[in-house]
């Protein structure tokens, strides 16, 4: 079972709008978004994907072919992944993230929230710079 869907919104173009696809494979379903996904597309994607049957089965959304995608996403996934959990189900992201969603992650350290492959894990805290000097009555 394949479900497809690309809106283009007002004032978008195709060649900005997202492509969604859902599927089940091997025990999984699998949602796959490409294209640009921003907080213009979220009314629809966001009706969309939680309207999806909450399942038991492990979900997967792959990555792999968003080109751009801001913070709008990134809240939309921690929700989804909130409402599967309740009903026993897991979210899981996949795919090698290209360069613009996989610096989202990084600056975000949302990727630590999620079960996930190709997304960098947040970022270890800056170790301090410079030296500290230790005053001469406590040497």
């Amino acid at each position: 079972m394949t479900q497809s869907q690309t809106p283009t919104g007002a004032g978008r173009t195709p060649e900005a709008a997202y492509h969604v696809t859902v599927t089940r494979a091997l025990g999984r379903r699998v949602i796959r978004l490409a294209g640009s996904v921003d907080w213009q597309d979220m009314p629809t994607l966001r009706v969309r994907l939680l309207a999806l049957p909450h399942t038991r089965e492990p979900t997967l959304v792959d990555l792999s072919a968003l080109d751009f995608a801001d913070s709008s996403l990134l809240h939309l996934l921690l929700d989804l992944q909130r409402l599967l959990r309740a009903d026993g189900g897991s979210l899981h992201l996949g795919g090698e993230l290209r360069p613009v969603p996989r610096r989202l992650f990084a600056v975000t350290g949302v990727g630590g929230y999620f079960d996930v492959a190709g997304v960098p894990p947040p970022a270890a805290p800056a170790a301090p710079t410079g030296s500290a000097r230790v005053p001469e009555a406590e040497r």
